[in-house]
């Protein structure tokens, strides 16, 4: 008969190695951690060690290691302060449209437009302008156009003769 707990009772409460225990990786580099700043002579007044935060303690003992030649202590300090001293730069894309007319406004813009939620730019305003002003220009034209050759035709059934039925 096998020993141990029987199936699906499932786990004994407090059993087990408890939330934030180190494994063994970690304990050997905090060891070694420590041993390197033994090894580094680190000393500091009461007052100034109020003063510090761990930004401060870690740059301090990064510089130090250094002056004393303890390159590996160094570089891990440094490590530990980087991501606070200087961020990770993350690539970002940016898209921008440059709205140059209201055609390129969407209709919920254009409603923005008309509340006056959405402010427009002098040049978009100036392109309707000027587009209002050609859109008058053309249609004045096409009536002239058209105005002429309903009088043409007019004329060239005045002129036509008309032929009898017989």
């Amino acid at each position: 008969m096998p020993g141990g707990r029987p199936r699906g009772l499932g786990r004994v409460p407090g059993s087990g190695r408890k939330r934030g225990t180190p494994n063994k990786a970690t304990i050997a580099k905090a060891q070694a951690l420590v041993t390197a700043a033994g090894a580094v002579d680190i000393r500091l007044t009461d007052a100034v060690l109020a003063r510090l935060d761990a930004c401060d303690v870690m740059a301090h003992l990064m510089r130090t290691a250094l002056r004393a030649g303890q390159a590996a202590f160094a570089l891990d300090c440094a490590r530990s302060l980087a991501p606070y001293v200087a961020p990770k730069l993350q690539a970002i894309t940016m898209t921008n449209t440059i709205k140059r007319t209201f055609d390129d406004y969407s209709d919920a813009e254009l409603q923005e437009v008309i509340d006056g939620k959405l402010d427009v730019p002098d040049a978009v305003l100036e392109d309707a302008n000027a587009r209002d002003a050609q859109t008058v220009e053309d249609d004045i034209e096409r009536a002239r156009r058209d105005l002429d050759r309903a009088l043409r035709r007019r004329d060239e059934v005045a002129t036509t003769p008309r032929q009898s039925e017989d």
